[in-house]
């Protein structure tokens, strides 16, 4: 092959589309020996190389359409697109709201996000969305209330958990919404020092945000103390069990008969006992101090003389067989008798003084037995000098309710089940001109009745005349029903405003020495020995086993050994 051929070859291989063409005419160009694809010139001479044959155009690149549809829960774009084939496209998928995409496919391409990306196109073909609906969320709700009183820090929780410290009052939210329909159970984690917290509303199902749960704070008490001896009474030279117990106490001390540190609770003997003794623990705590006192009564020996001339005035004077009366000392200060000795019986109780000169006197009254539960109207009159209508609905119903305490406690130191007085009291306040007299019973009864109150429903019937313009003592009569009592402080030309303290000494006043003469008590009786909150010796009310039977004389049925 000549270099003119190889040249022809060479360029028929470049030519796209002829080459084919080409190479044939060179093949048979040179199977016949020509020296040119033109033809040849006579003479041998060298023909010219004709100009190159034109490069055909390719033909045009194969394309095929890609169509996407969706059903209503979503729009794709574009809708149709023409892909080279071979190539791949896009479709941008965005749901309406509400749905999201179920299914998305063909033309071999897979969605990422909202972008649906095809495989390579070689066939017209189609993507198909198919979406669902999107259920609505489920909305949430917000818990909270507000605190007040708090003074330090409180920690909170919802549902044993999403604890929320809070360091002030007002307004308070936890940081954890609830589901709709979802149960809450606010509660406190952690008390502030010194303070109790208490949650109100705190509990429910949301429906709603949450904000009225009520927290609120208040100062821890001072320790509640008790302490009891028993027996309360005893001759000289025996002792007493002291008992006490306490609780939120930090510590306690005891002062009077000992003294010391003591437990917070515990037992302990008073050791041998010369003279009547008073036992008091105090017991603190960052809050206060709250105190306890129990009073063992000491009787001094009685001579022998002395008890029988008791017994023997029992049975000469009053035909009474009484082997273990109970015999006080009250002889200080004089004239008052050396021993007094007293023996209920039913309704009557008898009464027997031993004077230092052997004199013997006694006598017996009908009066209202020192035991049981005692049905009890107390009439106010509202003098405007004093403030009693303002406190006869609650500072006086304390004071009340301190009386009843005051036997509550005896009865415990007995180890009794239930105390041996009680009052059920029913307070009536009373204008000035409805009770023209209010020392007068009778005048007391008829307001009663104006109110349509009768006085048979009662035991005791009260007069509660607080003048602070007229002050005034009290009375009560031997076995009677009616007890008056005045405003027996300093006259007060302006108007007293009565507090607690005085209420007390008011309630006491009347309770316990106005109705001590009910029950037949007499000044005399009082004694060397004081047992307060009581007015005499609890003995002298029979209120103590003289008889060692284990049983009150008041309570027993075979009382003083009979």
């Amino acid at each position: 092959m000549s270099r003119l051929d190889r040249t022809r070859k060479v360029r028929c291989e470049r030519a796209a589309g002829s080459c084919r063409e080409a190479v044939i005419a060179v093949c048979l160009s040179v199977a016949l020996g020509v020296a040119a694809c033109g033809g040849g010139g006579g003479g041998g001479s060298t023909a010219t190389s004709p100009a190159p044959a034109p490069t055909p155009a390719p033909p045009p690149a194969t394309s095929y359409v890609v169509t996407a549809v969706s059903d209503s829960g979503a729009t794709v774009t574009p809708t149709s697109a023409t892909v080279t084939s071979g190539l791949s496209t896009q479709l941008q998928v965005q749901p309406l709201a509400g749905y999201s995409v179920a299914t998305a496919s063909g033309c071999g391409g897979s969605l990422s996000g909202t972008t649906y990306t095809t495989g390579p196109i070689t066939a017209n073909c189609t993507v198909t969305i198919t979406t669902s609906a999107v259920p609505p969320p489920t909305p949430t709700y917000t818990v909270g209330g507000t605190v007040s009183g708090l003074t330090g820090t409180l920690v909170l929780q919802n549902n044993g958990g999403d604890n929320r410290a809070i360091t002030g009052n007002g307004a308070f939210t936890f940081a954890t919404p609830l589901v709709s329909g979802s149960s809450y159970n606010v509660s406190v984690r952690t008390q502030p020092a010194n303070q109790t917290c208490t949650v109100a509303n705190g509990s429910g199902t949301s429906s709603g945000n949450v904000s009225n749960v009520i927290v609120s704070c208040v100062a821890n008490p001072p320790p509640t103390v008790t302490l009891t001896a028993n027996p309360t009474s005893i001759t000289a030279g025996q002792s007493a069990q002291l008992s006490w117990s306490s609780t939120a106490a930090a510590s306690c001390e005891a002062s009077g008969g000992w003294s010391g540190s003591r437990p917070n609770s515990g037992t302990e003997a008073s050791g041998a006992l010369s003279a009547t003794t008073s036992f008091t623990l105090t017991c603190s705590n960052a809050a206060g101090s709250s105190g306890a006192t129990a009073t063992v009564t000491v009787t001094p020996t009685v001579p022998a003389e002395v008890a029988t001339a008791v017994i023997q005035a029992f049975k000469d004077r009053h035909d009474l067989i009484v082997q273990y009366p109970p015999i006080v000392q009250t002889s200080c200060p004089a004239p008052r008798p050396a021993w007094t000795s007293t023996v209920y019986l039913d309704q009557t109780v008898t009464r027997v003084y031993v004077y230092s000169d052997g004199t013997i006197d006694s006598v017996a009254r009908q009066v209202q037995r020192p035991a049981g539960v005692f049905r009890t109207v107390v009439v106010a009159t509202n003098h405007p000098t004093t403030n009693i209508a303002d406190v006869l609905d609650n500072l006086w119903k304390v004071a009340q309710q301190q009386i009843n305490e005051d036997h509550a406690a005896y009865a415990q130191q007995l180890l009794l089940s239930a105390p041996i007085v009680a009052f059920e009291n029913t307070n009536i306040l009373a204008e000035v001109e409805e009770v023209p007299d209010p020392r007068s019973r009778s005048d007391v009864v008829a307001f009663l009745a104006n109110r349509g109150i009768s006085p048979e429903d009662f035991d005791l019937i009260m007069s509660l005349d607080l003048d602070a313009a007229n002050p005034a003592g009290g009375f009560a009569s031997y076995g009677g029903d009616f007890a008056y009592l005045g405003y027996y402080f300093l006259r007060s030309d302006t108007k007293v405003n009565l507090e607690l303290t005085q209420l007390n000494g008011l309630a006491r006043a009347l309770y316990h020495h106005e109705v001590g003469h009910i029950w037949g008590w007499e000044h005399d009786w009082t004694g060397c020995a004081q047992s307060p909150p009581f007015i005499t010796a609890p003995a002298l009310f029979g209120w103590t086993d003289t008889d060692y039977d284990g049983v009150p004389e008041i309570l027993d049925s075979t009382p003083y050994g009979r």
